[in-house]
């Protein structure tokens, strides 16, 4: 009779996002990071209002669901540096420091809908590696 699992081994290991090599200050990375948390998390609450609000966003309509979805930078602005009495740089420039090998799927999903990149191919959702290749061409074109 095997044994069972202890709960330490049945817990996902910590896969940071950020990658190492693009550290900034630190106030920044927990900018980054909490920008893509908050993403995650709308998403995976409700995937197609997440991208029904994304577009009334992008064309600057008002949204009629008030509470459904905030915009996360706003959230993480609030929580990162103006609870601790401190400004934000003008541009923190996130998208250059993600490790996308590390993201679940739908992590990957909601940074495309938020950066305006299809996640879709020919009707087919786009897999995991196919996404993860999709956005670091697009950061490679967009951020030389």
């Amino acid at each position: 009779m095997p044994r069972p699992k202890s709960k330490l081994s049945r817990l996902r290991k910590f896969q940071p996002i950020i990658k190492k090599s693009k550290l900034g200050p630190k106030m920044n990375r927990k900018y980054c990071s909490c920008l893509q948390k908050v993403r995650t998390y709308q998403y995976k609450k409700n995937p197609s209002m997440y991208r029904k609000t994304k577009k009334l966003i992008r064309k600057k309509q008002y949204i009629y669901e008030p509470g459904t979805f905030y915009s996360e930078y706003a959230i993480c602005n609030k929580t990162i540096y103006s609870n601790r009495n401190r400004k934000r740089p003008r541009n923190v420039n996130c998208n250059q420091n993600y490790n996308f090998d590390t993201m679940p799927l739908y992590a990957l999903q909601a940074y495309a809908i938020d950066k305006h990149i299809p996640t879709t191919k020919n009707r087919k959702r786009l897999t995991k590696p196919q996404l993860t290749n999709v956005l670091k061409t697009y950061i490679k074109d967009k951020y030389p």
